[in-house]
């Protein structure tokens, strides 16, 4: 019966979880192994699969492209071989391989056996730790460059170093970069820069070659000025398969002397961008600030001038005029309204005045005995005299006839 608790795995991932466990095991990251080649096999790719192999065991190995293209020599079934590499799990069909970083003929298995011996040796000092690496400056303005005079290197650093940072200034000490001198010439260059402390930063190195030809920064002396330097070193060793104690020790590698220079200074136009790119963000910040205080200082002034006498007497005043324009709008609408009852009063009076009809063409008739107004004809007699009031003057007439209404008896 299977145990609930127990995880369940699937292949890929046992595959997986082996690769791992494997590739973390530091005794697995670089290995030299010697053997006989056999199932030899160059891809049209270019990748080379073989096995090496002993009285007893053989063992599966791959070689990429960019790691084969470094051989010095052609691989046959057959040859007896040191390779350096890592022993790694191919996931997929669960296969554990070798991945070579290198291979030489066994002839050349002893100086490669003590490369492994100083390494291990320099390890155990502590002469790799990464405690001590220094950082870059960043804006170094002299650059001192160990190397030879007459090799690619120098020429690779220099025009890196002018075309991205002109500012800088390349102080070359010109040394031996491979045989029996070369490591004590290195390492005395590092050392009188450190005297001089005349550049901030060195850059060690060379071009490619044969694993004997960087020999010279594999040497003890070399490694141990590199680590007592007071001055920042760059290794910039052969090509980007080649692997020296230099590199170990250094403060930063480099792949290749042309990606030193690149490591060692910015570029000018980066640094122009990037300024103008925080000039233009202060500007704005500065603005903004500005901004923001001035709003601040009109709210203080707009609180302080709300309780100044001054103020208060100027709304008072505006509160003054409000009330006087009010006062002014009541009375000339009191005033409106009763000049318009006076006018209709006035109207009506003079619509009642006894002249008005006069003007109409109508008169007024009295008797002249008496100044009664005669508005019916019983109230004179035949004969009688009267006074006919026009709109404009007076008349004297005696009646001579009555007229009755046919609307009324005799």
């Amino acid at each position: 019966m299977l145990n609930p608790i127990r995880t369940i795995y699937s292949v890929s991932d046992v595959n997986e979880l082996l690769r791992i466990s494997i590739e973390n095991e530091p005794q697995f990251n670089l290995m030299l192994i010697k053997g006989e080649i056999v199932n030899y096999k160059r891809h049209s790719s270019g990748h080379i699969y073989f096995a090496i192999k002993d009285n007893d065991s053989r063992l599966k190995c791959v070689m990429f492209k960019s790691q084969s293209r470094s051989l010095e020599f052609r691989p046959e079934n057959g040859n007896q071989v040191l390779i350096q590499g890592r022993l790694s799990v191919y996931s997929r069909n669960g296969e554990y391989q070798i991945y070579v970083d290198a291979m030489y003929p066994l002839g050349q298995g002893d100086l490669h056996q003590k490369w492994q011996d100083l390494k291990e040796k320099m390890e155990q000092e502590g002469l790799f730790d990464p405690e001590h690496k220094q950082k870059l400056p960043s804006f170094p303005l002299r650059i001192g460059v160990i190397t030879s005079p007459t090799g690619a290197a120098i020429h690779d650093i220099t025009e890196t170093i002018h075309q991205r940072f002109p500012p800088s200034k390349i102080i070359l000490a010109p040394v031996r970069v491979q045989g029996d001198q070369a490591g004590l010439e290195i390492a005395q260059a590092i050392q009188l820069f450190n005297r001089e402390r005349c550049v901030d930063l060195l850059i060690v190195g060379r071009g490619g070659g044969a694993p004997e030809d960087l020999w010279a920064f594999n040497e003890e002396v070399v490694i141990r000025a590199i680590y007592d330097s007071a001055i920042p070193i760059i290794s910039a060793v052969g090509h980007e398969v080649d692997t020296t104690l230099a590199d170990f020790a250094a403060d930063q590698v480099a792949a290749t002397p042309t990606a030193a220079a690149v490591l060692a200074v910015p570029e000018l136009t980066n640094i122009w961008r990037d300024l103008d790119a925080f000039s233009d963000k202060i500007d704005a910040e500065l603005r903004r600030s500005l901004r923001d205080k001035r709003l601040l200082i009109e709210a203080y002034e707009r609180h302080i001038q709300s309780y100044s006498p001054s103020q208060k007497l100027q709304r008072q005043g505006q509160q003054l005029d409000f009330l006087l324009q009010k006062l002014n709008y009541n009375i000339n609408y009191v005033l409106r309204k009763q000049r318009s009852i006076y006018d209709d009063y006035r109207l009506k009076l003079m619509n009642m005045h006894p002249q008005r009809p006069l003007a109409k063409g109508f008169a007024l008739v009295f008797k002249q005995e008496n100044g009664r107004l005669v508005t019916d004809q019983a109230h004179v007699q035949t004969g009688d005299q009267i006074t006919i009031r026009l709109n404009e003057g007076t008349l004297i007439a005696k009646v001579l006839a009555k007229e009755i209404p046919n609307n009324k008896s005799q």
